[in-house]
């Protein structure tokens, strides 16, 4: 790939990232859940239990928590954040990539630039030689 088409990329994936908003690092479950009251139909067998009960596990202060929504407006809010937080890690690595891709074909140009000089600095000195012979 040419450097141009690699950087454009790049700012294409820098100004996504900057339009991604609030994002919540974890992981979204839902559950079924049986409750304390023994006589609850949630007992009987084969019957799945009460729900669903969404369960996001996140980390709080470095320790691992567990919070449980209900549908609605902050569940939503929570589906967007985590759903940006997973595009966040896949831009960052296209990133990565992308920029480590540009760093080789930067070191490239540069030793071929590096060469072209070299070459034409040795058929100078050499011709410059042969002119003070005569």
């Amino acid at each position: 790939m040419e450097l141009s088409t690699l950087t454009q990329q790049k700012q294409e994936l820098l100004a996504e990232l900057a339009t991604l908003g609030d994002m919540r690092q974890g992981t979204l479950q839902t559950r079924m859940r049986k409750c304390s009251k023994q006589g609850c139909c949630c007992h009987t067998e084969g019957h799945p239990g009460h729900g669903p009960i969404y369960e996001f596990s996140g980390w709080e202060d470095g320790k691992r928590r567990v919070w449980n929504y209900k549908p609605g407006k902050e569940l939503d809010a929570l589906v967007h954040q985590v759903a940006a937080y997973q595009r966040f890690t896949q831009i960052t690595k296209e990133l990565i990539t992308i920029s480590s891709t540009i760093a080789r074909l930067r070191e490239k140009e540069h030793a071929r630039t590096v060469e072209k000089t070299e070459r034409k600095k040795k058929r100078q000195s050499s011709s410059a030689r042969k002119s003070t012979r005569k």
